[in-house]
């Protein structure tokens, strides 16, 4: 099977996948909207974090208020619809665990399709609209000029930063071949990295920067590109050319990522009950 109909057969099967899931989920509507509202409350608790500082600091570094609310909404929109989409992928060490991953391999679609799609969190929409709220709020304050390479830039950061949050997310699941257990260093480069992103990159010290900027490339989710959209001086030193470069980073690192998941899989060797 050449690639494209290998990609085109696991679309597809995500798309049956998710299908099931949404329809098992919207038979049971009030449970569905309180998690939606229990989720839209948990998100803007992070973004009172954001205010409780601003209402003791007139600027973080060269960061107004309302700047990073713009980097707030923007991570949290990436982060929550890969959340949704593929966050079920954290069952990952449990399976392992418990062997279950054997009746995965057994199915005729691929292991990360299959455990990806069987849960596609509704609930996370909540998370979602609340980030969207705080970005086009923010979006309309900043003063943004919504020409056609700032709307292209916009979009670019989003979605560039959903495949780089898929990335490490599919990367931290893939660890749990070799070290069962270890949701919590995927907790903290996961949901752990979209509460960095929401803070510009100069606040932190260096090791952290560095981490963020090269090693775990959370800075493309929605610093650099806000550079870019808002037309800000970058007090690090980072490359101009790499405001722009969010879908290159975001195709290397998930490819990477997969590339990782697949020698996990064939790392697997089952619990043997």
């Amino acid at each position: 099977m050449s690639v494209q109909a290998e990609v085109s057969a696991s679309w597809r099967a995500y798309r049956h996948l998710i299908g099931a899931s949404v329809r098992a989920q919207m038979q049971f509507r009030t449970s569905l909207f309180m998690q939606m509202v229990a989720s839209c409350a948990l998100t803007a608790t992070n973004f009172i974090e954001v205010l409780v500082i601003f209402d003791h600091l007139p600027m973080l570094g060269n960061w107004s208020a309302v700047e990073v609310a713009f980097l707030y909404g923007a991570s949290g929109i990436g982060f929550g619809l890969c959340d949704m989409a593929i966050g079920s992928i954290e069952r990952t060490g449990e399976l392992v665990r418990t062997g279950k991953f054997d009746s995965i391999m057994l199915r005729p679609v691929g292991t990360l399709v299959s455990i990806a799609g069987s849960d596609m969190a509704l609930r996370r929409v909540g998370g979602i609209a609340q980030a969207a709220l705080v970005f086009v709020v923010a979006s309309a304050r900043v003063g943004i000029e919504f020409n056609v390479r700032n709307v292209v830039l916009i979009v670019v950061m989003i979605f560039g930063g959903t495949a780089i949050f898929a990335a490490v997310f599919l990367a931290t699941a893939a660890i749990q071949f070799w070290m069962v257990g270890a949701n919590e260093i995927g907790n903290a480069l996961t949901y752990g990295g979209n509460y960095l992103t929401s803070f510009p990159l100069p606040v932190f010290s260096g090791w952290l920067r560095r981490l963020l900027a090269y090693v775990v490339p959370l800075a493309f989710c929605a610093y650099l590109p806000a550079l870019a959209i808002l037309n800000k001086p970058d007090e690090l030193g980072i490359p101009a050319f790499l405001r722009y470069a969010s879908p290159a980073v975001a195709a290397i690192v998930f490819l990477a990522a997969y590339g990782f998941w697949r020698l996990g899989v064939r790392h697997y060797r089952s619990t043997g009950s």
